[in-house]
């Protein structure tokens, strides 16, 4: 998954218009709360295959954060193997 695909994941996740979802932007500025985390994973779990911890997600604090977690998570991310 590359990372505008990552991105319109979190904008689906969290119910906005994708244009608000940039590396560097606080998850708070984005009405981010636990049942986005819990919605994001879900989706990356039936739709990536990716497993993501949900201490993990709630450690975020900006989309560079969940961009990170989820690198983590699996090697699907911007062309790695």
């Amino acid at each position: 998954m590359h990372t505008s695909d990552l991105l319109d994941t979190l904008a689906s996740a969290a119910l906005i218009d994708r244009e608000r979802v940039r590396p560097g932007v606080a998850l708070a500025d984005l009405g981010w709360d636990s049942l986005t985390d819990v919605t994001l994973i879900v989706e990356l779990e039936v739709g990536r295959g990716l497993v993501v911890q949900p201490a993990d997600l709630a450690a975020c604090r900006t989309v560079d954060d969940v961009l990170a977690v989820v690198r983590a998570a699996g090697p699907t991310v911007d062309g790695a193997p």
